[in-house]
């Protein structure tokens, strides 16, 4: 069931969505450049790929030399494939709960907007740091003050105490700060460096396409800058941390 969703998500070849993939993989791959400064990789694998657009990125901007990547969707593969991106190794449909390579075959591993969609991450992050010395995780804080007061107003109107609110783009899992922390610690991995990261009003207006939903965006806008300002999780954000093993990392 899993495998058939994604498959045909990738198999859309709406322009709009095309540009929209590009538009925000290219935001994530900034996300992963600037917050591993100073590093050097030569070998990168990522996990959960989808189109490729954060690798052809990586890659037009020189990050490393070899890429990998893998994903549960053949058509996602196919759609990399075609990118002819430049360094890259290899592209192969492989489940991120069992990696087909060796143990430290990557300088880093990039797990970007990928960990949400799995109902087990703990398994996918292990994976990561198996086969990879440095781990780039980005992830949606989506776990906030207004997405819980609005299923608990859903829970009243649905007559239904444990309704929870869903997604239409295959998330599972909905993380918070502190479960996205815990869970790294669970798996032994210390956090180098970590970004919170708001959405940007590029990607915000993409997908406007009506009155209402300029409003919703205004009022969204006004909600990240009450958090921003008072650093209370009012509203989605991007969490990114850069993960290493063995070594003592810092304090979230």
């Amino acid at each position: 069931m899993e495998d058939e969703f994604y498959n045909k998500y990738y198999l859309n070849t709406d322009e709009h969505f095309i540009k929209w993939r590009e538009l925000t993989g290219i935001i994530k791959a900034e996300n992963i450049i600037n917050i591993s400064k100073g590093l050097k990789f030569k070998s990168v694998l990522e996990m959960g790929c989808g189109t490729g657009i954060i690798l052809k990125t990586l890659s037009e901007r020189r990050f490393a030399e070899r890429y990998y990547a893998i994903d549960i969707s053949e058509s996602a593969i196919e759609y990399v494939r075609n990118q002819h991106i430049k360094g890259l190794i290899e592209a192969k449909r492989n489940n991120a709960l069992k990696i087909c390579y060796d143990d430290r075959s990557f300088d880093l591993a990039i797990l970007s907007h990928f960990l949400e969609h799995l109902e087990k991450p703990k398994k996918a992050l292990l994976e990561a740091k198996r086969v990879a010395n440095y781990i780039l995780v980005e992830i949606p804080l989506e776990d906030n003050i207004i997405s819980r007061l609005k299923t608990l107003f859903l829970r009243f109107i649905k007559f239904d105490k444990n309704y929870k609110l869903k997604s239409d783009i295959g998330h599972v899992y909905f993380f918070n700060r502190n479960n996205a922390v815990n869970l790294v610690i669970s798996c032994g991995l210390q956090i180098e460096d970590y970004k919170i990261v708001h959405l940007s009003k590029k990607s915000l207006f993409f997908n406007c396409r009506s009155l209402f939903s300029k409003i919703k965006i205004y009022l969204f806008l006004i909600l990240q800058s009450v958090s921003k300002i008072t650093n209370i999780p009012l509203i989605a954000t991007h969490f990114i941390m850069l993960l290493k093993k063995d070594e003592q990392g810092l304090d979230v």
